[in-house]
């Protein structure tokens, strides 16, 4: 997969290829997100088009609340997930470069001459050009009256629940990690480097890893988790404690992610490790005695994989 990122090249020349594109910011890629890129791949067979998708290299959000908010992906993550969707590439405009643009010019500058775009896809609840007043119907009107193609994909609903990146977020961060995998259509995860931590769990014959939450990325409510860590590609069972890691002696760390891998014995301090957030077991808590967190950290272990004996996975 292409990727062409416009915050680093602001010089790129016009694509040499009509495309159709997704349109949008594309947070966690989502159930709602993979219907968009369905139907662009659609139309881009029909059409004989290469299909892309258009957003932003930094979230809007950011730039407009002039503060680092919390999302679902990294760009790493997105493009991953796209390349696996069978999406050709991926353009990453410079939200700072085009946030004035009225709506006519976007579509003119930056969808027709810049992008080569003969069809694009969108939500229902897509917004473009300056102060967001572009709508759907608005990107119908200007790309059509071309000759170009529009399809607005509806709202998509999981138990009756709209499919929203908002919503996420919400249930990730409320501890609601298996109602998140439903709408997100995966578990939520991050890729983080392994850190030095105190290596108590190694003492006690139950290693762990640590890895600390960057910011602007969602965290999921303190407590402790069913996961799956992905290493090198190989995938492991493991208990994920996410908080301040309350020692018997009552200090407190910054919030950050301590992981037992079950059933793994190997060096990964300075690794990336990807966890995989599953079922939520329990509130962390704080233990009076080391054998009572290793007791616990057993029974954890135990509750981890009757969890996913149970769930299949």
């Amino acid at each position: 997969m292409k990727i062409i990122d416009l915050k680093k090249n602001k010089e790129t020349e016009t694509l040499p290829f009509s495309t159709c594109l997704l349109l949008g910011n594309f947070d966690g890629v989502h159930k709602g997100h993979t219907e968009l890129v369905k139907t662009a791949l659609d139309m881009g067979k029909s059409l004989g088009l290469k299909v892309g998708v258009w957003t932003f290299a930094d979230h809007p959000m950011d730039t407009l609340s002039g503060r680092r908010n919390a999302y679902l992906s990294s760009v790493e993550d997105k493009n991953h997930i796209f390349a696996a969707l069978g999406i050709d590439y991926m353009i990453y405009e410079d939200f700072s470069r085009i946030r004035d643009y009225s709506p006519e010019r976007f579509v003119e500058e930056i969808l027709k001459k810049g992008a080569n775009c003969r069809a694009a896809v969108c939500g229902y609840n897509f917004r473009f050009g300056k102060n967001g007043e572009g709508t759907p119907s608005m990107l119908v009107e200007l790309l059509e009256r071309d000759g170009g193609k529009v399809a607005v994909v509806d709202e998509v609903r999981v138990r009756n629940t709209v499919v929203c990146s908002t919503a996420i977020r919400s249930l990730i961060e409320d501890g609601k990690t298996e109602e998140a995998i439903e709408l997100l259509g995966r578990p939520y995860s991050l890729s983080l480097p392994v850190e030095y931590g105190k290596q108590l769990g190694r003492t006690l014959g139950l290693p762990t890893i640590n890895q600390r939450f960057p910011v602007g990325r969602v965290r999921p409510k303190n407590g402790i988790y069913a996961c799956v860590c992905d290493i090198d590609g190989r995938a492991f069972y493991g208990v994920a404690n996410v908080g301040s890691r309350p020692t018997v002696n009552g200090e407190k760390d910054d919030v950050n992610c301590e992981t037992h891998i079950i059933d793994y014995d190997g060096w990964l301090y300075g690794k990336k490790v990807r966890i995989a957030f599953y079922g939520r077991l329990r509130d962390e808590k704080r233990f009076d005695c080391i054998e009572e967190l290793k007791k616990a950290i057993e029974n954890d272990v135990s509750a981890a994989r009757d969890y996913f004996s149970k769930k299949g996975i």
